[in-house]
């Protein structure tokens, strides 16, 4: 299981060799980035993650996305996490190229275990919502 911890959506900025996320803002040509801190709740070693996001507007309308025109939008993280471990500030820059973008939602999470197992977690069992 993973325990999901802060979690922002804005644009990337770069000061000398570190990267800071301006929360709610798309930066230059409207992208968009995601950040979030997660921690492994189990007592197997991840592998990956998959987390599923949706975009939506003011409307609480779906955006969908530029380049692939999908709703749903899949970032991976791919490095061992041990039983305990907590990634900070982990990010995916470019993820929407969008202005209209005011909150999002996390619906799914895939996660790969080291031993082979795979684990699903969606909807009571994530708590976690960004606007």
């Amino acid at each position: 299981m993973v325990v999901l911890g802060n979690a922002a959506f804005g644009h990337m900025e770069t000061e000398g060799r570190k990267k800071h996320l301006i929360a709610g803002q798309p930066g230059d040509k409207d992208s968009i980035a995601v950040m979030l801190d997660f921690m492994n709740d189990s007592q197997k070693t991840i592998e990956a993650i998959i987390f599923f996001f949706n975009p939506y507007n003011v409307a609480n309308c779906i955006v969908p996305g530029r380049r692939r025109g999908q709703e749903e939008t899949r970032l991976r993280f791919m490095g061992a996490v041990r039983p305990n471990e907590i990634r900070r500030n982990v990010y995916w820059e470019n993820v929407w190229y969008s202005c209209e973008i005011v909150r999002i939602k996390l619906m799914k999470i895939d996660i790969s275990y080291t031993d082979g197992s795979v684990e699903s977690l969606s909807g009571h069992q994530i708590h976690f919502e960004c606007a």
